[in-house]
C-alpha cells in the first residue's frame, strides 16, 4: 500500500526546487575586482629617442623660423602681389 502512495510522487523533488530557483533568479555580473582605468596609458619613449626626437624639433623649429623670416624679407622687398 505504501507504493501506491509514492507512485504519484517525484522521484527527486529537489532536483525540481533547483529548477524553480534557478528559472526565478535574476541575472547580476559579478563584482570588479578592480575600478576600471580612465584611459590608455600614455606611451613615452626610451630616453635616446626622447632625445632624438626633441633635437628634430628644435631643427624643425629653427627652419620654420628662418622660412619665415625670409618671407618677411620676400614680402618687405617685393610688396605684396596677388
Amino acid at each position: 500500500m505504501n507504493n501506491d502512495k509514492n507512485s504519484g510522487k517525484k522521484k527527486n523533488p529537489s532536483k525540481r526546487k533547483n529548477q524553480d530557483v534557478e528559472e526565478s533568479a535574476e541575472l547580476v555580473p559579478p563584482p570588479r575586482s578592480r575600478p576600471s582605468e580612465s584611459g590608455p596609458a600614455r606611451w613615452e619613449p626610451p630616453p635616446a629617442v626622447g632625445r632624438l626626437l626633441q633635437t628634430v624639433r628644435s631643427a624643425l623649429g629653427t627652419i620654420l623660423d628662418a622660412a619665415d623670416a625670409a618671407a618677411a624679407v620676400i614680402v618687405q622687398r617685393f610688396g605684396r602681389r596677388a
